[in-house]
């Protein structure tokens, strides 16, 4: 008996030990897990910045004009928009291991990035930016999905850190670029020019006869000017490099990813798994888990239409502000340049500032929604009213816009989950990317056309316009769910009243 008793304890001790071990390699494999989305969210950001950065040496080495090259971020915008919906769909077959699915869209990510500054023809070149734009913008989907999958409802934070590294990445795009770049070199060039048409130097004798003088006086005279040119020069543009760099560094993490599949299915590790189990688990409201397919579909339309103002409002503000101030407020070049550089920068620091936020979850994610479009919309309100009395208008506003816009879109996408689909899917993600694309796509041609042919302080009506209309649209979302879930509940409370007599 005693024997039986030692040998089922060292059986329950083992058991423990094992049980310890593999929740060990659990943790393990998702920092691992969630490292390597951090370092290629980055590589996404980097490949995004860089086709901005070498924009003009693209130019040139096509030999097209602004206008015609200016249709690669069109072309590249829908790709991510058709990229981002299909993602969207292939991340809901549970069958389909989004991990390896991430792994293969990396990887054609990084060919056709390599591959694209060696084309010598536009419509190539448009062809490859839109194809990577698909891909990139199926990888952006799935990143996202992936993070959920992994940290289950702690996922806030990590998710706000993963839009952090794609900003990152896109800052260190112009790091990159930067040597590969063609410039401008100016030399100096002297000539000697005589003003003779004889080019050699001559001698020309002057005599002067005075009667009254009986003297003779004899001048030399040697006229030489010497005139300075400058001679403009450009180097040549090596940007296949720039390209090829960040090309390898996001083919090289995809090839990461694919290994890591194998690795976790030696270990028999799969977060996914866990994470819906989980979710179902925690996810216990009826109400959410049984919300009628037509409110859905009316949510999700209303949050596409939020973040196609919020895609809109940011191409605004990152591609067309200068050109306002410049026009309509009379600045420099450098001011505004200045400011929009001060615009990214405050948008990149909030990003990190409020992770603690979500992770820690002293404000809720409904709060930190409001104090979010509060402080877009009076931002803009101010702006249209007095950005013509004083310069510090422009700054504090745009500024404090770029605080609000830092933590929309991972709130979004928190409280989309949390109220509306509760289990993980890659629809929410995708809906909100692709109609950011959207937004960024269509509204700043509507808004340059304004400043050009009407009047540029036609641009501060558009940015109110717009955060009108994402501050209206949050607001019937919140009161319709909130107004769903009420009846629901009278529904219930009504149900079981009925019930108790039959009982």
């Amino acid at each position: 008996m005693e024997s039986d008793r030692t040998m089922k304890g060292n059986h329950n001790e083992s058991g423990q030990k094992e049980e310890n071990t593999a929740t060990e390699e659990s943790k393990i494999l998702k920092l691992l897990t969630t490292v390597l989305l951090y370092l290629s969210y980055a590589g996404l950001g980097m490949a995004d910045g860089l086709i901005a950065v070498t924009f003009l040496d693209l130019r040139d080495q096509l030999d097209v004009d602004t206008a015609t090259m200016s249709f690669t971020f069109t072309t590249r915008f829908a790709g991510v928009a058709l990229g981002s919906m299909s993602a969207g769909y292939l991340t809901n077959i549970k069958t389909l291991n989004k991990t390896l699915l991430l792994g293969i869209y990396l990887i054609v990510s990084s060919v056709l990035f390599i591959v694209t500054p060696w084309l010598q023809h536009v419509a190539l070149v448009m062809l490859l930016i839109g194809l990577s734009g698909i891909s990139t913008g199926s990888a952006d989907t799935v990143h996202n999905v992936l993070v959920i999958l992994t940290w289950g409802q702690q996922s806030g934070p990590y998710l706000q850190g993963l839009h952090f590294s794609f900003t990152v990445g896109a800052f260190i795009a112009p790091g990159i670029a930067m040597p590969f770049i063609s410039k401008q070199i100016q030399s100096a060039d002297n000539n000697g020019a005589d003003v003779f048409a004889d080019p050699t130097e001559t001698l020309r004798n002057y005599t002067i006869l005075d009667t009254s003088v009986p003297t003779v006086s004899e001048s030399n005279h040697t006229v030489n000017d010497n005139v300075t040119t400058m001679v403009t020069t450009m180097t040549k543009s090596r940007i296949v490099f720039a390209y090829l760099i960040i090309g390898l560094y996001v083919g090289i993490l995809g090839v990461c990813f694919c290994i890591l599949v194998r690795f976790n299915k030696q270990r028999g590790y799969q977060p996914a798994n866990e994470v819906r189990e989980q979710d179902e688990e925690n996810y216990t409201d009826e109400s959410q888990d049984t919300l009628p397919r037509y409110y859905k579909i009316k949510f999700l339309i209303l949050l596409g239409m939020i973040f196609f103002a919020y895609g809109s409002l940011q191409a605004l503000l990152g591609g067309l502000l200068i050109p306002f101030v410049v026009q309509g407020l009379d600045w420099t070049k450098q001011q505004g340049t200045l400011i929009v550089s001060a615009f990214w920068i405050t948008f990149a620091i909030s990003r990190l500032v409020t992770i603690p936020i979500f992770a820690t979850q002293f404000i809720q994610v409904t709060q930190l929604i409001l104090i979010n479009i509060s402080m877009i919309f009076i931002s803009s309100i101010i702006f249209v009213i007095f950005v013509q009395y004083h310069f510090i208008v422009v700054w504090i506003t745009m500024l404090v816009i770029g605080i609000g816009q830092a933590t929309l879109l991972v709130a979004a996408m928190l409280w989309y989950r949390e109220n509306v689909m509760p289990m993980t899917t890659g629809l929410i993600p995708s809906i909100q990317i692709s109609s950011h694309c959207l937004g960024a796509i269509s509204v700043p041609l509507l808004a340059g056309y304004l400043i050009d042919k009407v009047q540029a302080m036609c641009f501060p009506y558009v940015i109110v316009t717009l955060t009108t209309l994402m501050t209206s649209l949050s607001c019937f979302t919140y009161v319709s769910v909130r107004l769903y879930k009420k009846r629901h509940k009278q529904t219930e409370i009504a149900t079981e009243v009925e019930m108790k007599p039959m009982m």
